[in-house]
């Protein structure tokens, strides 16, 4: 199913801002590029609405400073893999990394509402190097997907200040088209709601257009319940020990 149906929702995705990394591990731009969608390189100037942070985002330098006073002053960060490191350095002890070696597919369920309607209760998510960043401590956030071999989170959404933070575990652009087009023109939608203030997007056939916010999710040991409304601290069992980098 493609969510982008009419030229009027595709428009007030053009109308925002976007800047992304170089590519390196990872390569969002290839997926902007494909879903028709318009973005720059990183400025540094941080004018925009969105900044994708690629995973090993060759040398861009990243003011860590200036990413924590965007962030907190509505602007939205999607970065992946080592580019957790940046998130670290801006926000110290919001997130705490582990790392892994396997790799190759793995199932995850998920726990964001919109997505599950759209891409069912599970998805396919393919690790495809090694040495990637476990979540093993996130502190405020709502877990969108989870391993369901760990049963640590790999899809997360940290609000802070007025922005928020999105982080994967996984390489974006290696995943099945039919899976990354529909995670990307669903968090494009909902940012389209939050920055443009829209409530109504003609996107589906159905008159259910105003897109809710990701159901809270608490982990515990590692089951989790929903409806917390406060930000808790999650802590996934025992933390990775780090291995040796092998990308």
């Amino acid at each position: 199913m493609n969510f982008i149906k009419h030229q009027k929702s595709l428009k007030r995705i053009n109308d925002i801002k976007i800047e992304i990394t170089r590519d390196g591990y990872d390569n969002i731009g290839k997926i902007l590029t494909m879903l028709n969608i318009k973005y720059t390189s990183f400025s540094g100037y941080f004018k925009c609405d969105i900044i994708f942070i690629n995973c090993k985002g060759g040398y861009d330098y990243i003011d860590a400073s200036k990413l924590k006073k965007y962030v907190e002053n509505g602007g939205i960060v999607y970065a992946s893999d080592w580019a957790g490191s940046v998130i670290s350095t801006s926000f110290p002890n919001i997130l705490t990394f582990g790392t892994s070696s396997k790799t190759g597919i793995i199932k995850a369920t998920v726990n964001d509402t919109d997505l599950k309607k759209h891409i069912g209760k599970t998805i396919d998510i393919n690790f495809d190097l090694p040495s990637w960043h476990t979540i093993t401590k996130v502190i405020g956030s709502n877990v969108i997907l989870t391993s369901n071999d760990s049963k640590l989170p790999i899809m997360v959404e940290i609000p802070i200040g007025k922005g928020i933070i999105y982080f994967t575990s996984f390489h974006n652009h290696v995943q099945t088209t039919e899976n990354k087009e529909k995670i990307f023109q669903l968090f494009l939608l909902k940012k389209i709601e939050d920055i443009k203030n829209t409530t109504s997007l003609d996107t589906t056939t159905s008159n259910d257009n105003n897109l809710n916010k990701v159901k809270k999710t608490e982990f515990s040991k590692p089951s989790f319940s929903f409806g917390e409304k406060k930000k808790p601290t999650f802590t996934f069992g025992e933390k990775t020990k780090n291995g040796s980098n092998n990308k």
